[in-house]
């Protein structure tokens, strides 16, 4: 059983491109984010996801590297990570400490 448990959409930061459905998923025990087939953010190095909350990115709620900078994309939350203490995902450079995208998902 898929339950769609929250979604939103992205928008650039910082001067970056940053556009597309994002969907948070429970499959049975575990939660899933799903970037939709629209999503795009501006290519860069060193970019992975995260969760954030009220307008701050967390650096101890990180999923996974960015895999892709255009199209749908499936991530598996970490265990340890509990979605619903967060309220944003956000696209993040760790090189530079730079965000390029953020969704408020509710």
């Amino acid at each position: 059983k898929i339950t769609n448990v929250a979604q939103g959409n992205f928008s650039g930061l910082a001067g970056h491109l940053g556009q597309g459905a994002v969907s948070l998923l429970k499959v049975d025990n575990k939660y899933y984010l799903r970037l939709e087939n629209d999503f795009k953010v501006t290519n860069g190095p060193d970019l992975f996801i995260y969760f954030g909350k009220d307008g701050a990115y967390v650096a101890e709620a990180r999923i996974d590297r960015l895999r892709g900078n255009i199209g749908g994309q499936n991530y598996e939350i970490p265990a340890d990570i509990n979605p619903d203490q967060f309220n944003e995902v956000w696209i993040w450079c760790r090189a530079f400490s730079v965000p390029f995208a953020k969704a408020l998902i509710r």
